[in-house]
C-alpha cells in the first residue's frame, strides 16, 4: 500500500462543481460594511490603519458580526495599539481598544474561540515584563473580564501548567481567518466559501472583475497554484464535507506558528503547507501544518517546524534544534517498512568518531527510536526498531522511506542523512 492510497485526496469531480452552481450564495456577515481606511479615537495620538475584515459571530446570536481590525503603529505613553470596529445588526456599531500606559505591558488583541467554555468573543492577551500572561474578554463598553491567567510573581509551576493546558483549547480565529478555502473570513470552510470561489471563477472567465480582496484571492486559490479555478471550489467543498462528516477535526491553521511551551522559544514562522492525515490510526485525520522561516532564542538548525492538531486540540510543535553541531531535519514520511505515516526526525552528532545518529518517530509516538546508532572507539551499536541490524539493512530501510511533506529540500537532506550514517558512522 502506497502513501497515496493512505492519504484522502481532496476532490469531488465535475459533478460536485455542478451542484455548487445550483446553490445560492450565502451572506458572509450580518451586513455589508465598507470600513474606512483610517480611524481615530478621541483623546489619543496616532491613527488606526485598516488591516483586515472578519465575519464571525462573537456574541452567540447566530448572526455574524462584521469586524474591522485597525493597527496603530509605535504607540507611546497612554496610547493604544489595536482597534476593533464592530458592526452588528442587533445593536449599534462600537469600537473596542485598550490603553497602554507604559512600555512594560502589552495587549495583544484576538478574536478568541474558547473551547473550554464554548464561547467566541473579542479579547486580548496581557503580558508584562515578569512573564505573567492573562486572557481577558473585552465588552462593547470597554470593560474587561479576566478569563484565565498566570502570575509569574506569585504562582507556582502547577498554576503555569494549568494555564498552558487551558490555552491549548483556545484558538485565535483572527489568525486562522482567510486560510485556504475560507474566502468570507469567518475562520471556517463551508459550502458558502465553495460557492463564492466558483462564482469568482465564472465571473473572471466571463471577463468580469469580481470584488475579492487580495486576502480573499489568496484564500480562494486553495491549491496555491496562482490561479482560481473550478478545482479550488471542488477541493473547498470536499474539505467541508470531510469536516462535516467528522473525518477531519481542524480545517484551518494559524498563518504564523502558534506559541507553545517549546524549550526553544519558537516564534514567527510562515505556514507553507497543510496536511490532513490519520497518522495515529483513530479513524480521524489530524491537521498538520508545516511552517518555514522559524525564529527562536538562538539560530535553529532545522529549517521547518510541524504543528499538529488532534481531536480539535493543539498538540504542539515538532522539529527544530538549537545546536549547530547536530544534523537535524524533520519531515512527514510514509514508512513502507512498517506501513505507517509519522513525523520523522533525522538526526546525528559525530565528534572524533564518537556520537550517535538515528531516525525517530516524533508524532504520534514521540521519541520512539526507529533507527538507533551509537558510535564509540570500540564497536558501534546498530538497531532497527529495537533489534540488531547491519549496515546494509540500515541503508535498505532508509531506501523504503517515502517523503510526504514534499519540500524541495527533503529529498536532498534525506540523502545527506544516508551518507552521514553509512559513510560517517558505519
Amino acid at each position: 500500500m502506497t502513501a497515496r492510497k493512505r492519504i484522502v485526496q481532496l476532490g469531488l469531480g465535475v459533478a460536485a462543481a455542478a451542484l455548487l452552481a445550483a446553490v445560492p450564495p450565502c451572506s458572509a456577515s450580518a451586513q455589508d460594511v465598507l470600513f474606512p481606511e483610517t480611524i481615530q479615537i478621541e483623546g489619543y495620538t496616532g491613527t488606526g490603519t485598516f488591516q483586515k475584515e472578519f465575519h464571525i459571530d462573537i456574541d452567540g446570536d447566530g448572526e455574524k458580526e462584521a469586524i474591522g481590525y485597525y493597527y496603530v503603529g509605535s504607540p507611546d505613553r497612554y496610547a493604544i495599539s489595536d482597534i476593533y470596529s464592530v458592526y452588528d445588526n442587533d445593536s449599534e456599531s462600537y469600537v473596542l481598544y485598550k490603553t497602554i500606559v507604559n512600555q512594560h505591558m502589552q495587549y495583544k488583541f484576538h478574536i478568541i474561540q474558547d473551547k473550554n467554555t464554548g464561547e467566541t468573543f473579542l479579547g486580548y492577551i496581557y503580558t508584562d515584563m515578569f512573564g505573567s500572561e492573562m486572557l481577558y474578554r473585552l465588552y462593547s463598553d470597554n470593560q474587561s473580564k479576566l478569563i484565565n491567567s498566570y502570575n509569574a510573581n506569585t504562582d507556582g509551576s502547577d498554576k503555569l501548567q494549568a494555564y498552558k493546558t487551558y490555552m491549548k483549547n483556545v484558538d485565535f480565529l483572527d489568525e486562522m481567518a482567510y486560510g485556504h478555502g475560507d474566502v468570507d473570513g469567518d475562520a471556517d470552510v463551508t459550502v458558502s466559501d465553495a460557492v463564492s470561489i466558483l462564482s469568482y471563477y465564472a465571473a473572471t472567465a466571463a471577463g468580469q472583475s469580481p470584488s475579492f480582496t487580495e486576502l480573499q484571492k489568496q484564500a480562494a486559490d486553495f491549491n496555491q497554484d496562482g490561479i482560481v479555478t473550478v478545482e479550488d471550489a471542488v477541493k473547498t467543498l470536499s474539505l467541508y464535507a470531510e469536516h462535516a462528516a467528522g473525518m477531519v477535526d481542524t480545517v484551518l491553521l494559524p498563518t504564523t506558528i502558534r506559541k507553545d511551551s517549546s524549550p526553544f522559544s519558537l516564534y514567527g514562522g510562515t505556514l507553507e503547507s497543510t496536511f490532513y492525515l490519520d497518522i495515529d490510526g483513530d479513524g480521524k485525520e489530524e491537521t498538520i501544518g508545516r511552517y518555514d522561516h522559524i525564529k527562536g532564542r538562538r539560530e535553529l538548525c532545522s529549517d521547518c517546524i510541524f504543528q499538529v492538531y488532534d481531536d480539535g486540540t493543539f498538540q504542539g510543535s515538532f522539529g527544530g534544534n538549537t545546536d549547530s553541531q547536530i544534523f537535524s531535519h524533520t519531515m512527514l514520511v510514509y514508512d513502507h517498512n512498517i506501513d505507517e505515516i509519522y513525523l520523522a526526525d533525522c538526526g546525528g552528532h559525530l565528534i572524533l568518531r564518537c556520537g550517535g545518529a538515528g531516525l525517530q518517530n516524533l508524532y504520534p509516538n514521540y521519541g520512539k527510536s526507529i533507527i538507533f546508532i551509537e558510535v564509540d572507539s570500540i564497536k558501534p551499536v546498530i538497531e532497527i526498531n529495537g533489534k540488531k541490524a547491519t549496515k546494509q539493512e540500515i541503508y535498505d530501510y532508509l531506501d523504503q522511506i517515502e517523503i510526504i511533506s514534499s519540500d524541495s529540500n527533503d529529498e536532498q537532506l534525506l540523502e545527506q542523512f544516508k551518507e552521514l550514517i553509512v559513510d560517517g558512522y558505519l
